[in-house]
């Protein structure tokens, strides 16, 4: 501090790292970089997953053993741990690779369809997926939802663009047959049937063919749109399907003149 003005000034100063190493890095720092792409995950998505990596950790450590995050019907309405359904549905297992593998496909489709419906419409539509498949793995005996609920995002979100090519392995598939390649891949990984798996594709596509709103926007304006110019044809005695009505054609029925 007591050095004078010009003295200060030829001091060496800290070197800048070059801005390309600076992007490549994620930003200021890795852990910088890391903050922003946690935060970057919509914040339903980003709570999920935070509750799937926070139950992983505890379990790995031993605080926490899967019969108390379980489905247990009588638990949950006899002695009031009502708490059942969201634990089941947040936890994958010890920390290890397939969670990483989860956890992935979660960001991949939970991020774009809570950016696609909104975060309300969202919650609404995972919730009706969670109790659907509460109620069907409590009946077969199963304890845990978290794979099912993955599962079912991974349907409703590949169905707002069935016809885009995605690349899974070096194979290009429309993202329509995702789902079942997933269920496939994880067949030949594993070597047993992904029984929850393949529930919750079965509650996405029920999810997805009961509910207006998880379909793409332009969808339901093809189905509303040809429904209008259909009735629309109707009335006026056409039998056309959007196109104009053939007394138009021969000009009998002109407005003019």
């Amino acid at each position: 501090s007591g050095l004078s003005p010009t003295r200060r000034a030829a001091l060496p100063r800290a070197a800048t790292p070059p801005a390309p190493l600076v992007r490549l890095r994620g930003g200021a720092s890795p852990l910088q970089g890391l903050q922003n792409a946690y935060f970057g995950v919509p914040v339903f998505t980003r709570s999920w997953l935070s509750a799937i990596v926070a139950f992983a950790a505890l379990n790995q450590i031993g605080l926490v053993p899967p019969e108390m995050l379980g489905l247990d019907a009588t638990a949950t309405v006899k002695r009031m741990q009502i708490w059942r359904p969201l634990t089941a549905a947040s936890f994958l297992g010890g920390l290890g690779p397939q969670l990483l593998q989860k956890c992935y496909y979660l960001v991949q489709f939970g991020c774009q369809l809570e950016r696609a419906l909104g975060i309300a419409e969202f919650a609404r539509v995972l919730a009706s997926c969670a109790a659907l498949l509460c109620i069907v793995c409590s009946t077969l005996g199963m304890q845990f939802i978290g794979d099912g609920l993955i599962m079912a995002i991974t349907v409703l979100t590949c169905n707002q663009s069935p016809d885009q090519q995605v690349n899974m392995y070096g194979l290009n598939i429309p993202c329509a047959y995702l789902p079942f390649a997933q269920l496939c891949m994880s067949y030949l990984f594993t070597q047993q049937i992904p029984w929850t798996d393949i529930l919750g594709a079965l509650v996405g596509y029920v999810n997805y063919m009961i509910n207006d709103n998880c379909k793409p926007d332009s969808v339901i304006y093809k189905r509303d749109n040809y429904a209008a110019k259909a009735t629309s044809a109707k009335a006026k005695g056409a039998k056309t399907l959007g196109g104009s009505s053939s007394s138009s054609k021969k000009g009998g029925g002109g407005g003019k003149g």
